[in-house]
């Protein structure tokens, strides 16, 4: 008997049509049961909107998020909140620029029905970055599935590919509720071991962010050159942190954990 899927709740753009055709060519299997989550245009919010939004975040952080990451950030609280409302116990997040097969989903959903309640399932989406060096892990569950050290909690990003639970989804909306952040601010949503992250390496980002609608507004908000990492020329750590890290990194490789992401 085939197992039934978990719910998927797919965040594109009306407009994303291409990109969504896309995703059927790759997804023939899945593509039509896909939850289409209309995603809001951060362009075409207010100016009041857009500030009213971005006053907590640029208070803690000293940073405004760009039109297209406050949308994205919008777009995925409304999956989430749809998925809460539903009261199914697992949802898989996807963004309309994931790349990966058929092959791929069902291995989610195999590894997803072995997930605690107080879990959260990164499915890749690292490629490019720069500090996916620091994902670090040991097996837990499967061959292909590790549990993120602590320590690395912070340096897993993206929003493409995630699954979650009812838990955890409620602990993401919670956060926002109190102060709107970047979607795939895991570090902040998940700062305890109350919450295990996990990783598997099943679906893909573009590394070529030419096409990408974060990327570009990036460019216009910052006046920079767009990256894999975002822009950084203005948060580059000092030697001193930089250091920090890769000792840390250096210990938890010395208790066992290894390197996620090539």
């Amino acid at each position: 008997m085939k197992e039934r899927c978990i719910p998927i709740y797919l965040v594109s753009l009306e407009s994303d049509l291409e990109r969504r055709e896309r995703l059927a060519a790759r997804f023939p299997e899945h593509y039509g049961g896909m939850i289409h989550v209309n995603a809001v245009n951060g362009r075409e919010l207010s100016a009041r909107q857009y500030y009213e939004k971005n006053l907590r975040y640029v208070a803690s952080t000293g940073k405004i998020m760009s039109p297209s990451e406050l949308g994205c950030t919008l777009s995925h609280i409304r999956a989430l909140e749809l998925f809460v409302a539903s009261g199914e116990s697992r949802a898989l997040i996807l963004e309309d620029d994931v790349l990966g097969d058929d092959a791929s989903i069902r291995r989610i959903n195999d590894i997803a029905s072995g997930l605690a309640e107080n879990s959260l399932l990164i499915c890749g989406g690292q490629d490019g970055l720069k500090k996916r060096k620091y994902l670090l892990g040991k097996p837990a569950l499967d061959r292909d599935v590790f549990r993120l050290t602590l320590f690395s909690h912070k340096y897993v990003f993206r929003a493409c590919c995630y699954v979650v639970t009812q838990t955890t989804a409620k602990i993401i909306l919670q956060k926002h509720s109190r102060e709107v952040v970047l979607a795939d601010n895991w570090g902040y949503f998940f700062p305890e071991k109350e919450v295990s992250i996990y990783f598997s390496n099943l679906l893909k980002h573009p590394v070529d962010l030419s096409d990408s609608h974060i990327e570009k507004d990036r460019a216009r908000v910052r006046g920079k050159r767009f990256s894999g990492d975002g822009f950084s020329s203005n948060t580059l750590d000092n030697v001193v942190a930089r250091a920090k890290r890769k000792t840390l990194a250096a210990f938890w490789r010395m208790m066992g954990n290894r390197r996620l992401v090539d």
